[in-house]
């Protein structure tokens, strides 16, 4: 289990007769190796081809359920590629999208009545560090019956070494405060793209130089791990796009251009510890 991707609860209203589910799962990673008669794999992060899927599985079945691995690990905003994407597979016809990958909990939105759920944030995945966000994650209870989705609720949790557990009450009040400030730049596509110019503008030019000095250096250490590291950068689209709208802000001197509250999100995310 590698992060958020199975916190997840699916109920059946009762009464409400044999319901035919489609899940579609994609996703996105360093190599994408997918599946043979031999070996695992993973299904690659085909956005387009997935959309026509949920186009043809619309007429066939009753919900259909995304679950899509991608985005930017430990930032408190996604990706505007993996933002688009979940758009357009909403307008696909899908009835729920849930997001896993980055290990730290996002916000949700509404694409017309599709919710999508960016990230759940860690689930067993126990990192031993003590930044605050990745000891945090939400499961979701989904209610639903052959109409589609009636309800949806995040359920918050703490991750520990050995077990995770349920927020206490004023722990889980300030969870929903920020869950709700996660949620807010999400409601539409301009604020969301200003959101995921914060998460640039916090790296900035001078983390961008770091991280160049930081493969140059092990490349010259250890040749095959600096080679993995940079095309990693890439191939890999949770990095590439990163870096292509990074230097693309760079050159064109907007790379700090970002509004100062969604900036301080990212800081805390970064930052902020236990």
């Amino acid at each position: 289990i590698h992060d958020g991707a199975f916190g997840v609860r699916f109920l059946l209203r009762h009464g409400s007769g044999k319901v035919q589910a489609h899940f579609g799962v994609v996703f996105e990673g360093e190599d994408m190796l997918g599946a043979t008669e031999n070996s695992y794999g993973v299904r690659p992060w085909e956005v387009e081809k997935l959309a026509e899927e949920i186009r043809i599985a619309r007429s066939k079945y009753d919900i259909i359920l995304v679950s899509a691995h991608c985005g930017l690990e430990y930032q408190p905003y996604p990706s505007y590629y993996v933002y688009e994407a979940f758009k357009l597979w909403a307008e696909a016809g899908a009835d729920m999208i849930i997001g896993h990958h980055p290990h730290v909990p996002q916000g949700m939105t509404c694409f017309g009545k599709t919710p999508a759920y960016f990230s759940l944030g860690n689930f067993v995945f126990y990192q031993p560090v003590k930044f605050f966000h990745r000891k945090t994650g939400y499961f979701l209870e989904l209610e639903a019956d052959k109409n589609g989705i009636i309800s949806h609720n995040v359920i918050p949790y703490r991750i520990e070494e050995k077990n995770l557990r349920l927020l206490k009450s004023e722990e889980k009040a300030d969870f929903e405060k920020l869950f709700e400030k996660l949620s807010l730049p999400l409601n539409n596509a301009e604020s969301a793209q200003k959101a995921w110019h914060a998460v640039l503008a916090y790296n900035g030019l001078q983390g961008f130089q770091d991280e160049l000095e930081k493969i140059i250096n092990t490349m010259r250490e250890n040749p095959a791990k600096g080679a993995a590291m940079l095309r990693n950068r890439v191939t890999c689209i949770q990095h590439s796009s990163q870096w292509i709208d990074g230097m693309s802000r760079i050159m064109d001197g907007s790379i700090g251009e970002a509004p100062q509250e969604m900036i301080d999100m990212v800081r805390e995310f970064m930052t902020r510890e236990l």
